[in-house]
């Protein structure tokens, strides 16, 4: 009569195939190629080649020296919004309007305001409005 060899849980799990052992497997191995290819040392030296200083752009410098514009309040959030649309020389707004207020104000700036029921054909509007 054979003898059987007494396994524990864990041995019998590991011996199953399973997705979950393959990629435990597929990791650890993975780690393990990379790490002696690479070696720590290597992976240190790397990082310190890469490094450069970081440079503030002068644009930052002439923003801080820039005067403020007025602002009249009181104003709602969507004049503050359009307001900010008209001085960053927004040519036109697509949209499917969920907040009337908003497309009103900046209809009320000048900025021409079209509106639709789907997103598609608004994208669609848009990039011809564009080209």
């Amino acid at each position: 009569m054979a003898t059987k060899k007494r396994m524990s849980k864990r041995t019998k799990r590991d011996n199953v195939k399973s997705r979950r052992n393959f990629m435990r497997q597929a990791v650890l191995g993975s780690a393990g190629a990379t790490a002696a290819a690479l070696g720590t040392a290597g992976v240190a030296n790397a990082a310190e080649e890469d490094v450069k200083p970081i440079a503030v752009p002068s644009e930052f410098e002439k923003a801080k020296r820039a005067t403020l514009p007025t602002v009249d309040f009181p104003m709602s959030g969507a004049q503050v919004f359009a307001r900010a649309c008209k001085e960053e020389g927004v040519k036109g707004l697509f949209c499917c309007p969920g907040n009337y207020d908003v497309v009103h104000a900046i209809m009320d700036t000048g900025i021409p305001t079209y509106s639709g029921r789907h997103e598609g054909s608004l994208c669609h509007a848009a990039d011809a409005f564009c080209r």
